[in-house]
């Protein structure tokens, strides 16, 4: 028996989200989400993202990681990369006072 779990991630349009690239130098930057359906996504960012690096990116609630697809230049010093999702993780969140003895 195979078991899928099915994540649904909320987003706002122009939501602020941590884009971190993982590479030999890592980087975080502040993106913006432009469209984010199904297992792809479109960030704004100040700056080009190689095609390929892989990324984590954090939203309020949850965790996504995966693999820049694509960037495009969408204006003046703004760029568009376009994400391909591989995996999400929900946040969780544990009351301390749970541990405590």
């Amino acid at each position: 028996m195979i078991v899928q779990r099915k994540m649904e991630i909320r987003f706002q349009p122009d939501q602020p989200v941590r884009l971190g690239i993982l590479s030999d130098l890592p980087q975080a930057l502040t993106a913006f989400i432009v469209s984010l359906n199904g297992r792809n996504a479109v960030l704004r960012v100040p700056q080009a993202v190689p095609p390929g690096s892989a990324i984590r990116l954090d939203l309020d609630d949850s965790m996504l990681i995966g693999e820049i697809s694509g960037c495009t230049v969408a204006g003046e010093e703004q760029f568009e990369v376009h994400l391909q999702i591989k995996e999400g993780f929900p946040r969780c969140r544990i009351s301390l006072a749970w541990f405590q003895l």
